[in-house]
């Protein structure tokens, strides 16, 4: 089961630089400027094993890129700098994505912060939270209903129990199948995060 995904995320330049001396490598740079720019893996994904999460790094890239050698330059980069972690490190092409993932990660995305969020403050969402769950889990309504069931219940503006959903699951304090698509017009299986939902309120 994916457990969380985090997109571009970037790997430390001094390590980085060192790794492409090594290698014997031009690290990539700014074209105006000429200084060294932050190499980023476009997918660090954690994914629940039998008995641990385990770390995956992916890169995606088109098919025509396999061809490219200063693409595969910047890759051997990308993953020496992932095998040194001692994490799995893989390239995919943008035909081996699954769409409901992308999608996914999409929808879920904007509701990592409170940047963009609906007048919700981590107090308000500690507050928030097992009414919502509660109501989410125990009854077979349509996620989206079941949201706004709540909203009227708690006197929030409409919409904002559905972003408190997208938030929880961008921040892995709630679980879901991230490969199979979340449906809003249909109910939705969820479990909480074991170890990390005493951070409610807490984790921004």
């Amino acid at each position: 089961m994916v457990l969380d995904i985090r997109e571009q995320y970037p790997l430390p330049l001094e390590v980085t630089q060192e790794i492409a001396e090594r290698l014997e490598i031009k690290h990539p740079v700014d074209p105006k400027t000429k200084e060294a720019v932050v190499i980023t893996s476009d997918f660090l994904i954690d994914v629940q094993g039998n008995h641990h999460v385990e770390l995956k790094a992916r890169a995606i890239i088109s098919e025509n890129e396999l061809s490219s050698k200063r693409k595969i330059e910047k890759l051997e980069i990308e993953r020496t700098y992932w095998k040194e972690q001692g994490v799995n490190w893989g390239i995919v092409t943008e035909n081996n994505i699954p769409e409901s993932l992308v999608k996914n990660v999409k929808w879920i995305h904007s509701a990592r912060d409170f940047s963009n969020s609906p007048g919700i403050t981590p107090k308000i969402l500690a507050q928030i939270e097992p009414i919502l769950f509660n109501h989410i889990t125990n009854s077979q309504i349509p996620l989206a209903h079941a949201a706004l069931e709540v909203d009227a219940k708690l006197g929030l503006e409409s919409g904002s129990s559905l972003w408190v959903v997208r938030h929880f699951i961008a921040n892995r304090l709630w679980i879901v199948e991230m490969n199979e698509l979340i449906d809003t017009g249909m109910p939705m299986v969820v479990f909480r995060s074991k170890h990390q939902f005493d951070e409610v309120g807490e984790h921004v």
